[in-house]
Order: C-alpha cells, then structure tokens, then sequence
C-alpha cells in the first residue's frame, strides 16, 4: 500500500517498488494482504511494471488466492456443526 499511497520518496520509488516484486516473488506469486489490501497489491504490482504477476495473482484457484477464499469448503462450517452439536 505505501507505493500506490506514494509513500516512499522519488529517489526510493524504483528500490521500494522492486523489493515489493521481490517478496511477492517469493511467496510464490501470493500475499498475506487479504482482500482488503487486493487492490492495492495488483496495482501496486502494474506501477512496477509487472502485470503479469497481478495476473497470476488474479486468477490463481488454490490456497492462498482470493477465489479460494470465496470457494464454497465443507470445513468451513465444522465450528457451526460444533457449536450446534455442544449447544443445542
């Protein structure tokens, strides 16, 4: 986020913007930022000249992306089932 909020200086734009690319490269092409954060990643990553990682990024399926957490999962609902099965 502090590159799409022009936080670091002119001078530190280019080193800033790289060591981003850097670290989400070595996640695999993944960041922890959430969906919140999404947008500013992807953007953050076109400034830097790299749209293809804001696409693998986009479209990846498997954990951790943002379409798997929107993916319907049985086990996101064992704490209902556990909360029903100890409450009710």
């Amino acid at each position: 986020m502090p590159l799409i909020l022009n936080i670091p200086p002119p001078a530190e734009r280019a080193l800033a913007s790289a060591a981003f690319v850097k670290d989400v490269e070595a996640k695999g092409n993944a960041t922890d930022s959430g969906l919140i954060g999404a947008s500013y990643v992807l953007q953050a990553l076109v400034e830097a000249g790299r749209p293809d990682i804001a696409l693998s990024m986009a479209m990846r399926e498997t954990y951790p992306s943002w379409v798997s957490e929107h993916r319907p999962s049985p086990l996101r609902l064992l704490p209902l089932f556990s909360f029903l099965l100890h409450n009710c």
